[in-house]
């Protein structure tokens, strides 16, 4: 039995939460459960105290404004004129994420003030954002009959569907969630009358027919998860389309490109030339394409791109499609923004036209456990911040990536074997190979001089040669650092995990945060022995003893025993590695916690005899551990 992570959203009910704690026999011991829910009585009928209850906070202005003129603007803050009318759209949101990024969707193509305030008149009175007095504005609508323009129940849609002839103009919004496979006897031929349609939400539909060609070509935001269909065909006219959601679908192929050849091909040879001159956009000339490292097959890629079928789209979200068994082609969708592969098992490679997306912010493909490679050309994404491939279980190498780059999530690809290069990441933020086990050297560490988070635990074949890279290299801006020890065999001190760390700016030095030692008891009973100075009494012990040493170059500096108790939700996987064992460690114990600040050199053992397979340290800086003082006191 495994221990289990349990989601439990949007609970209105008390009988829903004893459901599932009926079962809870079916969970290993350390298993979490997740509820979340606007009705925070249940919580409270159910016992539940209030310091253990999170309320998340919602966007400040500063961040709501931010996030809105990411989607109206492309940019961080609005356009010149437009500050006043934007900070009047936030103000209508009350922070929420979800709202914040609609409405930008909702307003990005209206470029004058007076659409704006027009706009914004209609919006004031019927979209109605808090949770809290959500379902007092939906009473409130529901009384304007089958003439309002917002619906989001079943029987109100299909009325309003029915009777497009009357209602079409007005329409402006369709939010319905159904049970997966919930079918409404409708074909989407009923929606080509909503020609003011722009947010469709029809989340586990199936209509009679699922054609998308049939959808108001003026939408702003489709959203579809559960779609049946097995592809979108290329003749849908999505000019308009910024957010285009179909996760958890059965597409196979989201669209088909066929390549151009013949006369096609030479006239899209032209094209790009001219293209070229004219825009230097889309695609580089041919005699430049050497220096661009940029294949020809890139160039008529990107020529294609004047097909524009998805010319608007800014967010693409197929996730937990499980038969999706290649990437859909780039060319048509120039302008996205945001790209969400997450959970894609059958997804073996990306199309080589990803190089394309100059525009593209953010890339995820956590737990696509089949793919096996990356385009070549990532470096050519030139607005790259986000590279998310946690637990992409098969991938062996990452190319060179863009110097744009901030967040690099590699957690547990366990097949990545290739050296790394991450000399041109100056701008990276934070880096995660944990759990990385083949990966056995890293090239351009010492240049990452915006790292902040660089986690690295688990990349067991790490060297002692690669962890000597660390010496003397300082990380201004260095906030939290965790790695595994490198096994190390001294003729005085037998077999030890060696650890060597970077150094955190003067002001703000690293602090040991953890040890997790995994390995194996040593089982003694009633028997007593001296080690190093120290009396260890085995008599129904089931701990670890832990010898910690700190070196400044060769010389030991200090030395401390720590008992290790048993830590059952750090367990690995592998139980090959053994059991986790983790000394216990406080802000008032100066002796292995704040010692890392003086001596970055720490070797590890046991003090008793027992087997160590794997030990795992994480460091951080001293502003981290000023607020668990704060929150202790």
């Amino acid at each position: 039995m495994k221990r289990t992570l349990v989601v439990l959203d949007d609970v209105d009910r008390v009988d829903q939460i004893d459901e599932l704690l009926d079962r809870q026999h079916l969970f290993a011991a350390g298993s979490k459960i997740i509820v979340t829910t606007r009705c925070e009585d249940v919580l409270i009928m159910k016992g539940i105290e209030n310091h253990k209850i999170y309320k998340p906070n919602e966007l400040d202005e500063d961040e709501s404004l931010r996030l809105f003129s990411h989607h109206a603007f492309l940019s961080e803050r609005p356009l010149e004129g437009f500050v006043e009318l934007s900070e009047q759209v936030v103000q209508l949101t009350g922070g929420l994420p979800l709202e914040l990024e609609i409405f930008g969707s909702l307003f990005d193509d209206i470029r004058t003030e007076e659409q704006w305030e027009e706009m914004l008149a209609s919006e004031k009175n019927e979209f109605v954002m808090h949770d809290r007095i959500r379902d007092m504005g939906r009473e409130i609508v529901i009384s304007e009959g089958i003439m309002r323009s917002r619906f989001w129940n079943e029987d109100g849609i299909t009325e309003a569907l029915r009777n497009s002839e009357e209602t079409g103009e007005r329409i402006e919004g369709i939010s319905l969630n159904l049970e997966e496979g919930g079918q409404i006897d409708l074909g989407t031929e009923a929606f080509e009358r909503l020609h003011q349609l722009r947010l469709l939400r029809v989340n586990f539909a199936n209509f009679e027919n699922n054609d998308f060609r049939h959808f108001p070509e003026d939408l702003k935001w489709l959203e579809w998860r559960g779609c049946p269909s097995e592809s979108l065909p290329l003749d849908c006219r999505f000019k308009k389309l910024s957010i285009l959601i179909l996760s958890q679908s059965n597409i196979t192929q989201l669209w088909n490109e066929s390549a151009p050849s013949g006369t096609e091909l030479n006239m899209n040879l032209e094209e790009g030339v001219r293209i070229e001159k004219k825009k230097k956009k889309h695609c580089r000339s041919l005699e430049n394409n050497a220096k661009y490292g940029i294949s020809l097959s890139s160039i008529l890629i990107c020529v294609f791109i004047q097909k524009e079928v998805f010319h608007g789209l800014k967010v693409l979200d197929l996730s937990s499609c499980a038969h999706l068994n290649s990437s859909p082609g780039f060319a048509s969708v120039p302008h996205l923004q945001k790209l969400i592969l997450d959970d894609c098992t059958s997804l073996t490679e990306l199309d080589e036209s990803l190089g394309c997306l100059e525009k593209l912010k953010f890339l995820s493909m956590r737990m696509c456990e089949n793919l096996i490679r990356l385009p070549d050309n990532m470096h050519q994404l030139l607005s790259l911040e986000n590279l998310i491939l946690g637990n992409c279980s098969k991938l062996s190498a990452i190319p060179k990536l863009p110097s744009t780059l901030i967040t690099l999530e590699a957690k547990d690809c366990t097949d990545l074997n290739m050296p790394l290069d991450f000399s041109n990441l100056t701008n990276l933020k934070s880096l995660n190979l944990q759990g990385c086990k083949k990966i056995v050297y890293c090239n351009g560490l010492e240049g990452l001089e915006s790292i902040e988070v660089l986690l690295m635990d688990g990349c067991e074949r790490l060297s002692f040669n690669f962890m000597e890279n660390f010496q003397g290299i300082r990380f201004n801006h260095l906030k939290e650092f965790s790695i595994t020890g490198s096994w190390s065999c001294f003729e005085t001190l037998g077999e030890v995990m060696v650890f060597m760390f970077p150094y955190g700016s003067e002001n703000d030095p690293l602090l040991m945060d953890y040890v997790h030692c995994h390995g194996h008891v040593i089982d003694y009973e009633n028997h007593r022995v001296h080690c190093h100075g120290h009396v260890i009494d085995y008599e129904n012990h089931r701990n670890i003893m832990v010898l910690i040493r700190y070196y400044a170059g060769d010389e030991v500096m200090f030395e401390a025993v720590k008992e290790a108790c048993r830590d059952d939700d750090n367990d690995l996987e592998d139980h090959n590695s053994g059991y986790c064992y983790t000394p216990n460690l406080n802000v008032n114990d100066h002796v292995t916690w704040q010692l890392t600040a003086l001596y970055n050199k720490i070797y590890v053992s046991t003090a008793d005899g027992s087997l160590l397979r794997r030990v795992d340290m994480k460091l951080r800086h001293t502003n981290y551990w000023a607020g668990v003082n704060n929150d202790m006191h």
